[in-house]
């Protein structure tokens, strides 16, 4: 055999194992990712927010109440509630991280969830039809950093919340009510980028809230302000 036919030989088996490695050799590509819905409902333990494990979308309201999870890793596909997200009565829950994903919720609630220091995992959120927030262990509002509008916007009794500074992205609501947080400051700006509100702005028992700081935002143009 001449030296140039044992050379092409030698690279037959080169390139067949190539050809073999390459994504479309011998097998269909993947198809793409199907957007699973699933029906909304209560959930009161971590085995049955493992049942939303593959979710997309999750059509109606979903409760998670009175559960003992510790976070929301089973909703880590979430990316949309087509209805109420409410997430209420759970005294380990600690972290909202599983939701990172989740881009749209006409109402979101959280209340009495004692643990629960901030609200990381809430980034992806821009507009909401409202938002709840009352007796949580909040010490600031961080993962809201991307809200854009809200139709009604309560944050109610939270004794350790010192900061809504994370909202400052804020532009537009319907209604706003601030009531019962002693500790809340307005540094660095209560809601500095706010320029409209349709209805009422409520302001309460914030002790941490100067007359002044009251004063600069309720003068904004745009704003129709009751203050108590």
């Amino acid at each position: 055999m001449s030296l140039r036919l044992r050379s092409l030989l030698a690279l037959v088996p080169v390139v067949v194992a190539a050809a073999a490695c390459s994504p479309a050799f011998g097998r269909e590509s993947a198809a793409p990712h199907e957007t699973l819905e699933c029906a909304g409902g209560v959930v009161q333990s971590t085995a049955e927010l493992d049942r939303f494990a593959a979710c997309d979308v999750v059509t109606g309201d979903l409760e998670i109440r009175g559960s003992d999870a510790l976070d929301l890793r089973g909703l880590a596909n979430l990316r949309r509630v087509d209805g109420s997200l409410v997430i209420a009565d759970n005294p380990k829950l600690s972290s909202l991280s599983g939701l990172a994903r989740l881009r749209r919720v006409e109402r979101l609630e959280l209340r009495d969830n004692p643990e629960l220091t901030s609200l990381r995992g809430l980034e992806g959120v821009r507009d909401l039809d409202a938002l709840v927030l009352r007796k949580n262990g909040l010490r600031n509002v961080k993962g809201l950093d991307n809200l854009r509008t809200v139709g009604d916007l309560i944050v109610a009794n939270h004794r350790r919340l010192l900061s809504l500074s994370a909202l400052g992205q804020l532009r537009e609501a319907r209604s706003i009510r601030i009531e019962k947080n002693p500790q809340l400051a307005a540094q660095p700006g209560l809601l500095p980028s706010l320029v409209r509100v349709g209805e009422s702005v409520e302001l309460s028992a914030n002790g941490g809230l100067s007359a002044s700081d009251v004063r600069a935002l309720v003068a904004r143009p745009g704003l129709v302000a009751e203050v108590r």
